[in-house]
């Protein structure tokens, strides 16, 4: 399991619609914006691969400026080495 905590910025005006495109992402939890427009949320995917590919996902929206990713977690338990 991959964690990682991104920061999607969009135009102050375009917050609330952003948010509500971002619903329909099952791996990303909104936890909160501000009136300057940054949305903070969590990705919980199956890899670090995977959070990048939705990184990537939500960044090619249209009202989307940016995403950064604060933190990436990969939960070492859940890999098996063959």
């Amino acid at each position: 399991m991959a964690v990682g905590g991104i920061v999607i910025t969009v135009e102050p005006d375009d917050r609330k619609e952003t948010e509500i495109s971002l619903a329909g992402f099952p791996e990303l939890t909104v936890y909160g914006s501000d009136e300057k427009g940054n949305i903070i949320g969590r990705l919980r995917c199956v890899d670090s691969e995977e959070v990048t590919a939705l990184v990537g996902k939500i960044q090619s929206m249209d009202r989307v400026c940016n995403v950064s990713l604060a933190y990436l977690i990969q939960d070492e338990s859940d890999v098996t080495n063959e």
